[in-house]
């Protein structure tokens, strides 16, 4: 897929509208000039994020597999300078950083203690044990209905920080709210955002109480943001046709990114830590920091946490709409919710 949506010559208008059956009645509501106008404003951005099929240009051919063992520089790369974060660019005036944007910008994470009051996280506490524990609750993005977790995951002492290590407000994208530990193995985050983001991104681990060693902790590894970052169109290209449209090819990819990421990080040598938060303590990640959540040594084990991802608000045109919490934090609105 290109990194950029194809010219108007190239669109294949008619296959569009089969993959996208929405789209006559969008243009006839008047949202829309036309098939082209609704995806260059949105169809290309929602290709990206697999919220929409692909819809190949006029003339396209698919890229064959690749049939070889890559390594890790092979599916990744670094971005431009004049592409990133302030904090990113190889070269500043670090004499003008605060202590924590010096931090992030030498670990790739940042850990504000207590951060957090008391009232706000027992309200969204109480809110989730209304539901069982195997209930996924709330959804991935119930924040758009759920004042409680708008209250938390854009609480103004976080949103204050983010924007201080990004240099733009931080608009909340997604939660994963689950309590126990998503086993997911070592990964950057980056690697499944559109190409266009570059680092424009990151994510929060809340803890909602203290995280005990045996429950599957957070595991990140310091400095590992500096590294070159997963590319999913890299990625792909060792996938077959049919796995590359799959909505699940990142776990189907993982037969291709395990063994080249496990090599890498052994290659690199690079100490890995914990995250052993208290209640109210916040782990803020880059996008392209190496992370896992580790395998509970107490099976069933709870830790009770709120994982929230965040886009700069600068990137808004990934998504549809941007809304406000009454302290004028953002939040992206699906577009479910339009």
């Amino acid at each position: 897929m290109s990194s950029q949506p194809v010219s108007r010559e190239k669109f294949d208008e008619a296959t569009y509208i089969l993959n996208n059956p929405d789209i006559p009645a969008a243009v006839a509501s008047g949202a829309f000039t036309d098939a082209y106008d609704h995806y260059v404003k949105h169809g290309f951005e929602e290709e990206c994020l697999a919220k929409r099929p692909f819809t190949p240009p006029l003339g396209w051919e698919p890229e064959p597999q690749l049939t070889h063992t890559p390594d890790f520089e092979e599916l990744s790369e670094r971005f431009p300078d004049d592409e990133v974060p302030f904090l990113d660019k190889s070269e500043i005036d670090e004499s003008q950083l605060t202590p924590e944007q010096k931090f992030w910008r030498d670990n790739g994470y940042l850990i504000v203690e207590n951060a957090i009051p008391e009232d706000v996280m027992d309200r969204y506490i109480a809110l989730k044990q209304q539901h069982p524990v195997e209930h996924v609750f709330p959804g991935t993005t119930d924040y758009m209905r759920i004042k409680e977790v708008r209250d938390l995951c854009l609480h103004e002492n976080l949103s204050k920080a983010m924007e201080s290590l990004i240099g733009s407000r931080m608009a909340l994208h997604f939660v994963l709210s689950p309590w126990l530990s998503t086993e997911r193995n070592w990964h950057q985050d980056d690697y499944l955002n559109p190409p266009f983001i570059k680092s424009w991104y990151l994510a929060v681990w809340i803890a909602l109480g203290d995280i005990e060693p045996d429950c599957g902790p957070f595991e990140y590894i310091p400095g590992s943001h500096k590294w070159p970052v997963l590319r999913n169109e890299k990625v792909k290209r060792f996938l077959s046709e049919e796995e590359r449209q799959n909505p699940g090819w990142p776990k189907i990819a993982e037969r291709v990114t395990d063994p080249a990421v496990f090599k890498y990080i052994e290659q690199q040598d690079q100490p890995s830590e914990t995250f052993l938060g208290k209640k109210g303590d916040l782990l803020i990640w880059h996008g392209s920091l190496m992370h896992r959540g580790t395998v509970a040594q107490t099976p069933g084990k709870l830790r009770p946490t709120i994982i929230a991802h965040y886009t700069a608000e600068a990137k808004k045109d990934i998504i549809y709409e941007t809304a406000y919490t009454e302290g004028g934090w953002p939040y992206f609105l699906h577009k479910k919710e339009l």
